[in-house]
């Protein structure tokens, strides 16, 4: 019989972060690795764009790198990094919208990428569709609290908002995406 080798127990975020803040490059690769995927689900779901998406992961741990130094490192890293990746990805829409008027209305149709999901729910294309709806702030909230999984208190730290008022945005959020699936389903 060979002994089952079970994986070493993975380093806590903030002990990764410390020594990537003493320059260890292979701590820093070790958060990219273990979020990467996760900012890529968030991004895709907040912007619909694959290539988009892979970019923004880029531009947010580009930005994780020269923000490391000023972060305090107390166990919420997850919550700050979302932050960071919410003010990339609300700084990319900024940046489109602008280019809107110069870009064809063809030219903005979607290329039908699905945001991560269970592929055996054959609901999701419509629910897709309906949060692509939602404002800003509700998709945010809904794919920061279904999609990361991430705790009222933490979507607050991100969101710049006290964990009430996440709560009542979640709450309002359902009600929109309910709306929505609702009135697609009518039609």
């Amino acid at each position: 019989m060979t002994p089952s080798a079970t994986p070493p127990p993975q380093p806590p975020d903030d002990d990764l972060v410390r020594a990537a803040q003493r320059g260890d490059v292979a701590a820093f690769q070790a958060l990219y690795t273990r979020y990467a995927r996760r900012l890529y689900a968030f991004h895709l779901g907040y912007t619909g764009d694959p290539q988009l998406a892979e970019e923004l992961v880029n531009d947010t741990f580009v930005r994780v790198w020269r923000a490391l130094p000023r972060y305090q490192p107390r166990g919420n890293f997850r919550a700050w990094l979302f932050r960071i990746a919410r003010n990339v990805a609300t700084d990319a829409h900024r940046r489109r919208q602008r280019r809107v008027e110069e870009v064809p209305l063809d030219d903005l149709e979607r290329d039908g990428a699905v945001w991560p999901a269970d592929d055996h729910d054959p609901r999701w294309p419509e629910v897709e569709a309906a949060l692509r709806t939602l404002s800003d702030d509700h998709r945010l909230v809904l794919l920061l609290r279904f999609l990361e999984g991430l705790s009222t208190t933490e979507i607050a730290t991100i969101m710049g908002r006290s964990p009430e008022a996440v709560r009542v945005l979640q709450f309002r959020a359902l009600r929109a995406l309910r709306r929505r699936l609702d009135e697609m389903n009518a039609a």
